[in-house]
């Protein structure tokens, strides 16, 4: 493949990934080659080989005879992300603690101004992005990339395992848990940053409700909303 070609290729698995990461497609979405190359100003081929590297990253699915189509968590599977969420962001935090810099802090608190901007002014999109960008961010400070690397999978797992179960009464992480963290990592309180990471996750482990109706999504809606050209 030409250099050029995966640069494309690369474009486009950044936009199915911020797409789920936003929360802008359910989980089971048909994924046409036709209508995400018109939609992402690209070629089928590009689009073809786009979906087979985030069918390998578990964020979509390839079926016999139907195509791909956006992955769709079963219980188990949600529970499953939850829990390596829990063990490796315990971790990112401990890690995040040791190797923290004023600059890293100064990039946090503006992130949190963000989130609240986005609370504001009700943006949904905006706040999901926000909140899981935040904990991604941990990781990036932790650097440890093995770390950051799974993370931006189980962040994504987790958009579409909460597209497809969270309760209607959500929040969208809890306003305070993350300003909490900043504070903590902050002063190098390792262990209470430890256990209010787990709370955190948890209490939205806890807004799971496993029955959830399947709804329609336009594609060409979703990736003009991102789009950027190729």
């Amino acid at each position: 493949m030409q250099e050029d070609e995966q640069s494309d290729v690369d474009k486009v698995c950044d936009a199915i990934y911020q797409a789920i990461l936003e929360r802008r497609l359910e989980p089971n979405t048909r994924l046409v080659e036709t209508k995400l190359a018109s939609a992402l100003g690209t070629s089928r081929p590009v689009v073809r080989q786009a979906l087979l590297l985030m069918a390998q990253r578990k964020l979509v699915e390839i079926k016999p005879n139907k195509g791909a189509e956006v992955a769709e968590p079963t219980e188990k599977q949600a529970r499953e992300v939850f829990q390596s969420r829990k063990l490796i962001e315990k971790e990112v935090v401990a890690l995040a603690c040791q190797n923290i810099k004023e600059t890293d802090l100064l990039k946090l608190r503006n992130h949190l101004k963000l989130e609240s901007e986005a609370r504001l002014t009700h943006d949904r999109h905006a706040l999901i992005r926000a909140t899981g960008e935040f904990h991604i961010m941990l990781a990036e400070i932790a650097g440890n990339q093995l770390y950051l690397d799974f993370l931006r999978q189980l962040i994504a797992l987790s958009s579409l395992t909460l597209e497809k179960y969270q309760s209607e009464q959500v929040h969208h992480c809890d306003e305070s848990h993350h300003s909490q963290l900043v504070d903590l990592i902050a002063n190098k309180q390792q262990s209470e940053a430890q256990t209010l990471m787990l709370e955190h996750l948890n209490d939205i482990e806890a807004e799971l409700v496993f029955e959830r109706p399947v709804k329609e999504t336009d594609l060409e809606a979703v990736f003009q909303a991102i789009r950027k050209p190729l």
